[in-house]
């Protein structure tokens, strides 16, 4: 039961890990078109 619990434990922080790096990168890139929305209005 350890190994399986171990096994879910590092399938489980490989998906929180590749979501927040999906979710940083999706802010990013908000923030650039944010950026850009802001210097073309001015």
């Amino acid at each position: 039961m350890e190994t399986d619990h171990e096994s879910v434990s590092v399938l489980m922080r490989e998906r929180i890990e590749k979501t927040l790096k999906e979710i940083e990168e999706t802010h990013h890139v908000k923030i650039l078109f944010a950026c850009e929305s802001v210097l073309e209005n001015h």
